[in-house]
């Protein structure tokens, strides 16, 4: 296999800001203003300055002096598949349970579609960029199906489905996404449906 073209991820900045909605209590807010006008900064800018400042305290390891601030250039990548793969290398603990769903579809579906094949010549973030290259067309099914909490097999499925039309040319669109999840959902209830009406047969007979 050649070598994709290399697109170093970990440790590189984005070159535009998020929007995070924030709420202060109305004399934190005045103070955090005053502040911003004595360092001459807008709001924003001075509550981006306080929370960067602040992942120097933040410790990911306190035994072995790891902070959140130290661990930016391991930790982050442009790709949010590759982000949420090495946090849960490198601290699992801090996955919620949607997180965690989402891992374990993640790494079925790269299974099932050849995703996670090692690349002769790639370092370890340009690996991870390549496997999340090649999972980042299913990643929000693999979302809306880790919320819904789908089975593994209506997943993968899903994922196979969406791959044959991927090989034929055709795009995943917001609309496919919501087919395949609507059709995993539905495989779902109905094997519920006739589960339940076996269980409630058995115990008829059983009376």
């Amino acid at each position: 296999m050649t070598k994709p073209e290399a697109r170093r991820g970990g440790g590189a900045k984005t070159s535009r800001s998020e929007t995070v909605t924030v709420r202060l209590d109305p004399r934190l807010r005045y103070m955090a203003e005053i502040a911003a006008k004595c360092e001459r900064r807008t709001l924003s800018s001075y509550i981006e300055s306080a929370v960067e400042s602040s992942l120097e305290r933040v410790y990911l390891d306190r035994d072995h002096d790891v902070t959140v601030a130290s661990s930016a250039k391991l930790l982050w990548f442009i790709s949010e598949p590759a982000r949420l793969a090495r946090l849960n290398k490198m601290y699992p603990h801090l996955l919620d349970i949607n997180e965690q769903r989402l891992i374990r579809a993640a790494r079925e579906a790269s299974k099932a579609i050849g995703g996670n094949l090692r690349v002769a010549g790639l370092d370890e973030h340009e690996q991870a960029e390549y496997e999340a290259d090649r999972i980042r067309p299913y990643w929000d099914f693999l979302k809306s199906a880790a919320e819904d909490d789908l089975p593994m097999e209506e997943i993968l499925n899903a994922v196979l489905e969406m791959k044959r039309d991927l090989d034929g040319g055709g795009p995943v669109t917001p609309e496919r996404i919501d087919q395949s999840r609507a059709k995993a959902r539905s495989e779902f209830e109905k094997k519920m449906a006739f589960i339940d009406a076996a269980e409630k047969e058995m115990l008829e007979e059983g009376r």
